[in-house]
């Protein structure tokens, strides 16, 4: 089969497996089964938030069993495949994934042969896709199919990820005291000052800043108030 008639044949593949995803259940197993396709056996998508004003930092899904980071680049929009050799350190990670039955059974030197694509999106996010698979190397024929296919599933998880993590769903409602509150605090001053500013106690500012870091997700008032900022809370 060409090339050709494989990129025909896998449009009406992916457009029929992902139209059936209903519930994000359905889009990781469709991630799998497209993975399998390819003849590739763990996919991981990755997304990266910039730091150090969002919580969290990001998100991984997939059944690739090792961390994926050190194979990711977030320096530019690329493709890029290559392969590295399971070491002591991949093995002590795999034997507590498989206590889970998340990864099958890999030995010290073996080949894991991978393909990732980064894409940069709007606010400083990075998405990334990999494919991965023990003991077979990547052709060079195979890199058309595998560009293609990999563009379109980032695509689909984008889209379906977008409609999770839309703006209504995320959205995040501060009461007018908590936005005079980080408004204050943006300007430089102190739980003190603030109290003595709106006629409050210190404990009452230092709950507000509290209940605020609880509704952004975030750990510290200063990436509250800089988060808050960011996203034109205030």
């Amino acid at each position: 089969m060409n090339n050709k008639v494989q990129l025909k044949s896998l449009t009406s593949y992916l457009s029929k497996t992902f139209s059936a995803c209903k519930t994000l259940d359905d889009l990781w197993t469709a991630c799998i089964s497209t993975t399998k396709q390819v003849n590739f056996e763990h996919f991981s998508f990755r997304i990266q938030y910039p730091t150090p004003f969002t919580n969290p930092k990001n998100h991984t899904y997939g059944n690739y069993p090792f961390n994926p980071a050190p194979l990711l680049s977030t320096k530019r929009a690329n493709i890029t495949s290559g392969f590295f050799r399971i070491c002591t350190e991949h093995l002590d990670t795999l034997s507590h994934l498989e206590a889970h039955n998340t990864a099958p059974l890999f030995n010290l030197d073996d080949n894991i042969y991978y393909i990732t694509q980064s894409i940069p999106k709007q606010d400083g996010v990075f998405e990334h896709l990999l494919l991965a698979r023990a003991h077979q190397k990547i052709e060079h024929r195979e890199m058309k199919i595998l560009h293609f296919v990999i563009e379109q599933m980032t695509a689909e998880i984008h889209n379906w990820m977008s409609k999770i993590n839309s703006p209504t769903s995320l959205a995040v409602t501060l009461s007018t005291r908590e936005k005079e509150i980080l408004r204050w605090g943006a300007d430089g001053k102190t739980s003190e000052e603030i109290a003595i500013i709106l006629g409050l106690s210190q404990d009452a500012i230092n709950f507000h800043y509290k209940t605020i870091q609880n509704k952004i997700g975030t750990t510290n008032r200063a990436q509250a108030i800089a988060y808050a900022i960011i996203k034109d809370y205030i």
